[in-house]
């Protein structure tokens, strides 16, 4: 999956990440493609921020993952199989990128608990 850079995200109330490896710019900034729009971040997160009325939410981390066709039930094989040759869009791997993943989680503490751990915690 691909991210269509874009304007920031502020009509939010919560923090967002996005890991640097997952964002690409558009081909023309003046005018998205339908494609571009549907991976704009804000187009991701609206459906979240509606599903999750009952939380605050406060950060979402969104990060590139992994793909092991032979762990998903045949007919997802099939399909993503299907999608990788025709888009190439869907390729098998591990990308993961734990570093940036770590630093958003890292963060995590502070954004619940408002900057003062140790006294949220007990610790």
């Amino acid at each position: 999956m691909e991210l269509t850079e874009g304007p920031p995200v502020e009509v939010f109330a919560f923090s967002t990440t996005v890991d640097p490896h997952l964002a690409r710019a558009p081909r023309n900034a003046g005018r998205l493609t339908s494609f571009e729009r549907m991976h704009l971040l804000s187009y991701i997160l609206t459906p979240i921020k509606k599903h999750a009325q009952q939380v605050k939410l406060v950060s979402v981390g969104v990060f590139r993952g992994k793909l092991s066709y032979r762990e998903l039930d045949p007919v997802s094989r099939v399909g993503m199989k299907l999608i990788w040759r025709v888009y190439h869009s869907a390729p098998e791997g591990d990308d993961r990128n734990w570093e940036a993943i770590r630093s958003w989680a890292g963060n995590l503490p502070s954004e619940l608990f408002g900057g003062d751990v140790r006294r949220s915690t007990g610790r």
